[in-house]
C-alpha cells in the first residue's frame, strides 16, 4: 500500500474514517507507550521499506514512544534474515511437506488423472517450482 510505504508517523499507518481520528488513536496508543497495543505488518518481504518510517519503527518502537507494544511482522523466509535480529520471538509455518503436497494434489486432481501425472512429472523436473509449492495457499 502507498499510503503505508509513504507513512512519517504512527497515524498514517491507522486505518480510520479521518485524519483526526487516526491521529486520536495514535495519541492513545503513544501516551500508554503501545501498552496492550498490538500492531501487525502483514508482507514484509512484499514493501520496500528501507529508510522509512515503518522500518524505523519495527526496527526501534521504543523511539516512538511504544515501549510496551507488539509488533507482528509476517514475511516469507527471503526476507526474514532482516527481521532476524529484531526478533524475540520467532515461528515459522512450514507449509506443506513433500507428502502433504502429494495428498493435496492428489485429492485436488482425483479426476484428472493424466494432468496429475503431468504435473508431477514437471515438479520432478523443477525443483525450483516444485519448492514453491510448500506455502498452502
Amino acid at each position: 500500500d502507498e499510503a503505508i510505504q509513504n507513512a512519517s508517523c504512527l497515524a498514517d499507518i491507522i486505518p480510520a474514517r479521518s485524519r483526526e481520528e487516526a491521529e486520536a488513536f495514535a495519541k492513545v496508543i503513544i501516551d500508554s507507550l503501545g501498552s496492550e497495543g498490538l500492531l501487525l505488518f502483514d508482507g514484509w518481504d512484499e514493501h520496500s521499506h528501507r529508510a522509512t518510517f515503518l522500518a524505523d519503527l519495527v526496527e526501534n518502537p521504543i523511539k516512538f514512544g511504544l515501549n510496551l507494544c507488539t509488533i507482528v511482522v509476517t514475511t516469507r523466509p527471503v526476507a526474514a534474515d532482516k527481521l532476524r535480529r529484531l526478533a524475540t520471538s520467532r515461528i515459522e509455518i512450514m507449509g506443506f511437506g513433500v507428502e502433504e503436497r502429494l495428498d493435496y494434489f492428489k485429492a485436488t486432481l482425483e479426476d484428472y488423472e493424466e494432468e496429475l501425472e503431468e504435473l508431477l512429472e514437471h515438479l520432478d523436473k523443477h525443483p525450483l517450482i516444485a519448492g514453491s509449492a510448500y506455502i498452502p495457499v
